[in-house]
């Protein structure tokens, strides 16, 4: 034992730092197999052989034990940090899995919770095992859930099971697949867990999510040298990096070196973007200026361009379609309260918070005192999913400031009356571009070259106090620019066909301006 801590000492000091083994002394149980599996791994690491030492972790996964899985995390974090995020998760899943097999409930309440945890982790056949040998325990509301999931499991992943099934045994094992010449690594994203016994699962916005995923399965070009490796994603905004790919694809990251894209729906909904860079202010589009936008659409012609306009505005504003739910009744008269400008809040603890010059929080403030100071008026809408207690407080306080206006209506019914869109990087930003509105943005955001971009206060009031609004021909070369070259409607098959023609470097014929 002494013997091995030494050379394990000597080996991760000069290759890893001293700091870090012992860090991972002090949590590492020090029992035979891990120091066997651990001395394997460094065996073929001093040898030059890593594609050995992934054979061999593989094969430690591929026997799913729960025992060896929860002894991998620490060793991999000192030798395969890439892959140290998804053996926790594999310990993790494959805990609960065992765990929850199991489990013998005692009460319906505990039966039904059993079933929504496998479905969870996505061990669709133990839940439906579960649901046959306790559905007598169940309640006729509870087995319709149940059986609403299984046919929204046959609806919406059907024939995508198989890739799911794929991608599990992939996500954990299949290391020398993933690393095939030309593999693209296609990560799943945890959408598949939604569709299942909660009723906001039913939303289109899940549905759209599968779609696309589905859309960019079946539309992947293949052939020879170009392999999709499915991997199940299990975090929203985190994809296990395995390195060995041409191309890789997964969701609501921004992962930017070159071979990952990055999917994420968009302001609009029912489109998406897929961008090496990212979304939001990570998005390629966020660093582009308005003059090099006037250059790429130049020669497509005005016609081309106001047609883009109007079908977006016939599918947004004419139908009040948005991304996020909106009240339809008229509570305020906005056509009756002349100038004033409308501050869309924001979640504050959203990821793109921090691409904030001036976050919502202190925009509200700064935005209420210049208001006082220059006498403006100001219409202020909370987010919908925003819960924050301080959001909440400053909202209560600045209702009784006779310049600001509390509104629950539909952006679409504030936008048009507005003389300017105020905003950190929210998305009814782009809604309001589609109005034809000025918008000044204090964030980083892939709409921020068809707005008036502030980094502090001083620069807010001097757009305020000098305002000219931004050419409505303008926003028209930005949306025609944006919606060609960056969007992607989820059931456009054409189009994401294009995607995959120009993320490979193929030779697809375009067939849609779209």
């Amino acid at each position: 034992m002494k013997k091995f801590l030494e050379l394990m000492a000597g080996y991760v000091e000069r290759y890893l730092g001293y700091d870090r083994f012992i860090s991972w002394l002090l949590v590492v149980p020090i029992v035979p197999d891990t120091i066997l599996i651990a001395e394997k791994i460094r065996y073929f690491d001093r040898r030059g052989m890593s594609q050995h030492a992934y054979a061999y972790i593989s094969r430690l996964l591929k026997k799913r034990s729960f025992k060896v899985a929860s002894k991998l995390p620490v060793i991999l974090n000192a030798f395969r940090p890439e892959m140290y995020a998804d053996s926790c998760l594999l310990a993790d899943v494959l805990g609960q899995k065992k765990m929850l097999d199991e489990y013998r409930p005692k009460t319906a309440k505990e039966v039904y919770s059993k079933i929504a945890a496998q479905i969870r982790c996505f061990n669709h056949s133990g839940a439906m095992r579960s649901f046959s040998e306790y559905q007598h325990w169940l309640s006729n509301e509870d087995k319709q859930a149940f059986t609403s999931y299984a046919k929204q499991r046959d609806l919406y992943v059907g024939w995508f099971q198989d890739v799911v099934d794929e991608a599990w045994v992939n996500t954990f094992v299949d290391f020398k697949g993933a690393l095939r010449e030309g593999g693209v690594a296609f990560y799943i994203p945890p959408v598949l867990k939604k569709l299942s016994i909660c009723p906001v699962c039913t939303s289109s916005f899940y549905v759209q999510v599968v779609e696309l995923y589905k859309n960019l399965y079946s539309s992947f070009p293949g052939g020879e040298r170009l392999k999709i490796v499915p991997f199940l994603q299990f975090d929203w905004r985190n994809a296990g990096v395995i390195s060995g790919f041409s191309q890789a694809i997964s969701y609501h990251t921004k992962v930017n070196n070159g071979v990952y894209l990055n999917v994420k729906e968009s302001a609009l909904s029912g489109y998406f973007t897929i961008d090496a860079g990212g979304y939001s202010g990570w998005h390629s589009a966020s660093n582009i200026s308005l003059d090099e936008i006037r250059d790429i659409v130049a020669l497509e012609g005005s016609d081309s361009i106001e047609g883009t306009f109007r079908g977006l505005f016939s599918e947004f504003v004419e139908k009040s379609e948005s991304k996020y739910f909106q009240f339809s009744a008229n509570v305020t008269d906005f056509s009756a309260l002349g100038e004033f400008y409308f501050l869309p809040m924001q979640v504050t603890n959203d990821v793109v918070a921090g691409l904030a010059e001036i976050d919502t929080y202190q925009l509200l403030c700064e935005m209420v005192n210049l208001a006082r100071k220059h006498d403006l008026t100001i219409v202020v809408k909370k987010h919908p999913k925003c819960r924050s207690a301080l959001v909440r407080d400053l909202l209560e306080k600045v209702s009784t400031c006779p310049n600001v206006i509390l509104s629950s209506d539909s952006v679409h019914k504030i936008i048009p009356y507005a003389k300017a869109v105020i905003t950190v990087n929210s998305g009814v930003g782009m809604e309001a571009l589609l109005h034809l509105k000025t918008v000044i943005t204090t964030g980083g955001c892939d709409y921020r070259a068809a707005t008036y971009a502030v980094n502090d206060v001083s620069g807010l009031e001097k757009r305020l106090l000098n305002f000219k609004a931004i050419d409505p021909d303008d926003i028209k070369r930005f949306l025609h620019y944006f919606l060609r070259y960056h969007l992607y409607r989820y059931d456009d098959v054409n189009k994401i066909k294009l995607f995959w023609g120009r993320a490979l470097g193929l030779d697809f014929h375009e067939n849609n301006d779209n």
